[in-house]
């Protein structure tokens, strides 16, 4: 599973882990969430961070299967369609880009 809550899921280990700002926008009536949050990318690999709550998952190997990933100038993108998506600013702040 991609998203996982309470602490368990990927460990904060091994590769360099960047603090960054997110976003996260739900296709089903949710209020947006963003803050600050942890990224750490390692050979396609990426997990995400986001405060004591959510924890993200994108393993190399599902991308275009289970999610979908955008790398933009501002940030890199990834969404699971009917579920989120969820969007990443290495500045730490949306409006900084």
């Amino acid at each position: 599973m991609a998203l996982v809550l309470n602490g368990v899921g990927p460990e904060r280990t091994s590769a360099e882990i960047v603090k960054a700002y997110c976003t996260l926008t739900w296709e089903e009536q949710r209020p947006m969430e963003q803050g600050d949050c942890d990224f750490r990318q390692a050979f396609g690999n990426v997990q995400i961070w986001m405060g004591k709550r959510w924890i993200f998952d994108f393993p190399d190997s599902e991308r275009g299967k289970s999610y979908e990933r955008d790398n933009q100038e501002t940030g890199i993108s990834f969404k699971r369609k009917g579920e989120y998506t969820i969007k990443i600013y290495q500045t730490r702040k949306a409006s900084d880009n």
